[in-house]
């Protein structure tokens, strides 16, 4: 009979549970790998309708928050994108590789037989290098067209959605676990944790119990008004895909 008091011992768990997991069957590894695959992309389909309940104020704060944990060496957490946000244009280069893609004689001309995607990379750039100005002309031309577009669409976003969120005189903060799920969007203040700061009661449950909980402001958090997503150079990167 195992003890209630007795400490559970993480590493042997893990140990023992690897070793279990091992001996399955294909078959009966094949029901727990079944129900992993639902659960992520039930989790997947509830943290979009989760990010989509965020004001872009309440997006702002936090990304300014994982800023300055990882400069601190506290975090590895990327920033969260807006979904509602429009996406920033493509460079003249990056549609230029979208050009090459697009054709399988020009990937045969520029690629080659090369598959591995970093060296693809160094060989479209050196292409990109070759070309003359009036080569380039035309991916400058669009790119600059495409930017006009964005800011503008920029400029009716930020004037559509400033005052969703009520200014906040604090900086930083963090997304928490909570065991309950909030559903106005309304500010108030925290004393969570003795924290006495505010937070943004947008959260929403998801898999497994857990629920993404409100928005904590701390007014001791660092703040970077300069703060960049990590996944800007993705959204550029992920429109290539390269065979």
């Amino acid at each position: 009979m195992t003890n209630p008091e007795r400490k559970l011992n993480v590493s042997q768990a893990a140990k023992d549970g690897g070793a279990a997991y091992k001996a399955l069957s294909h078959q009966q590894k094949e029901i727990y790998k079944r129900k992993a695959r639902l659960a992520k992309e039930e989790y997947d389909r509830e943290l979009i309708a989760w990010q989509r309940m965020l004001t872009p104020e309440d997006i702002r704060v936090e990304n300014v928050f994982r800023s300055a944990q990882r400069k601190a060496g506290k975090s590895r957490r990327s920033n969260l994108k807006d979904p509602n946000a429009p996406k920033k244009p493509l460079s003249a280069y990056f549609m230029f590789l979208q050009w090459i893609r697009a054709d399988p004689a020009r990937i045969q001309d520029v690629f080659g037989e090369e598959g591995e995607t970093t060296r693809q990379s160094v060989l479209a750039a050196s292409k990109w290098r070759e070309l003359s100005d009036a080569e380039k002309k035309p991916f400058l031309a669009q790119a600059e067209r495409e930017k006009l577009e964005y800011e503008a669409a920029r400029k009716v976003y930020e004037e559509r959605t400033s005052g969703v969120s009520k200014s906040n005189p604090y900086t930083g903060g963090f997304m928490h676990m909570t065991g309950s799920t909030v559903t106005s969007n309304s500010w108030g203040t925290s004393t969570d944790a003795g924290l006495g700061g505010r937070r943004g009661s947008s959260s929403s449950k998801l898999p497994g119990g857990a629920s993404f909980g409100a928005i904590v402001f701390s007014p001791n958090s660092a703040y970077d008004e300069e703060a960049v997503g990590d996944g800007d150079m993705e959204d550029m990167l992920n429109t290539i895909h390269w065979k």
